[in-house]
């Protein structure tokens, strides 16, 4: 898809764009992504799952865990410092604590959907965002990276086979 079609608002379709980062998912590259994020999503709460990271001595707030941890997108944005290099990783953005909460124990199809919009770190050099938000694909393939999107029911983009 070279452009983003937003002539389906308010419809059950998701958009997953999948970037290749040629910084290989280094601290600053997925804060470029997520500052992206957060201007087209209204979230203050990401709960972050499978996170294997590299990380400077003591590795701060993110603490590499294969179980999910829920803090402020502020916090988040703090913690970027320590890590040096996202190696997985899966960033559930809500609106607020209450959503994230009613996500808590939730199968991964059913976490995104509940999710203002989620972006999943893979293989350090690859990101997948999942969003309904046309204005964000639209600013996402701007982007100088190779951007590719595909959008329709979000069950149907999570069959399939990319490994999340």
């Amino acid at each position: 898809m070279n452009g983003a079609d937003c002539s389906t608002l308010g419809s059950d379709l998701w958009y997953r764009v999948v970037i290749q980062d040629p910084q290989l998912a280094v601290s600053s590259s997925f804060r470029q992504l997520l500052e992206k994020t957060l201007l087209y999503v209204p979230s203050s709460v990401v709960t972050v799952a499978g996170l294997e990271t590299v990380s400077v001595a003591g590795g701060g707030v993110l603490k590499p865990c294969p179980d999910a941890q829920t803090l402020s997108v502020d916090s988040l944005l703090e913690a970027l410092g320590s890590v040096v290099q996202f190696v997985w990783g899966r960033f559930f953005l809500f609106r607020d604590d209450h959503d994230a909460q009613a996500a808590d124990g939730q199968g991964l199809s059913q976490r995104i959907a509940m999710s203002q919009a989620t972006i999943c770190v893979v293989d350090n050099s690859s990101y997948f965002v999942f969003t309904r938000s046309c204005p964000l694909v639209c600013v996402l393939l701007a982007d100088p990276w190779r951007v590719e999107v595909v959008k329709e029911e979000l069950s149907m983009i999570l069959a399939r086979p990319e490994d999340l």
